[in-house]
């Protein structure tokens, strides 16, 4: 904003007439005159140049202010991007730990599929080797069981021929003489023979 002073110039009540040499209080006048002028117009300046750097310092501040926005929003902007990256790692991290555990647990998991494989091998040749021997006890059994009633069917014959001994014995007790135990003794010769 602009301020000058436009002092008009008024001739003073009976001043002299032109043509003739000013007073010196009228000289005097002019001078405190033009002074007037310069200071008013140095003050117009002062002021004009107080109202820029009032703009100026007003335009700084919302500069500043803006700046300190972004400032802000860059701070919170790199913190969250320190943020995701640590999570980010934290994943990489956790992920290759997941990985490890993984292979381990593969590893695992084929040894028990190999050790489980060869159990079930073991198992399968003890089932073959049961069966086996059920097959050969059930044949013992058979071959038991055939013997035992083959025994039992010789010892009811063995019965049989022992009490017809026992009888042909008491058959032939009494007779005392030489000839008859002769006799007795061909009988029984004959009555083994015949059941042999």
């Amino acid at each position: 904003m602009e301020w000058r002073s436009s002092t008009p110039y008024w001739r003073g009540y009976g001043s002299p007439e032109p043509g003739s040499g000013p007073s010196p209080a009228r000289i005097s006048r002019l001078q405190e005159m033009q002074q007037l002028r310069a200071l008013n117009d140095r003050l117009a300046a002062c002021i004009e140049q107080s109202c820029g750097l009032e703009t100026e310092r007003r335009d700084l501040r919302r500069r500043l202010a803006r700046s300190a926005e972004r400032e802000g929003t860059r701070s919170l902007l790199e913190q969250q991007l320190a943020g995701w990256r640590g999570q980010r790692e934290a994943a990489d991290a956790e992920r290759a730990r997941i990985q490890l555990d993984l292979g381990s647990v593969r590893e695992e998991n084929r040894l028990l599929r190999d050790r489980t494989a060869k159990k079930e091998s073991e198992l399968e040749s003890a089932l073959t080797l049961l069966r086996d021997r059920e097959l050969a006890l059930n044949c013992n059994k058979t071959q038991l069981s055939t013997s035992l009633g083959e025994k039992r069917h010789l010892e009811s014959e063995l019965l049989e021929v022992q009490a017809q001994l026992a009888k042909v014995g008491t058959l032939y007790r009494p007779r005392s003489s030489p000839s008859s135990s002769q006799g007795t003794n061909t009988q029984s010769c004959v009555v083994f023979s015949i059941l042999t």
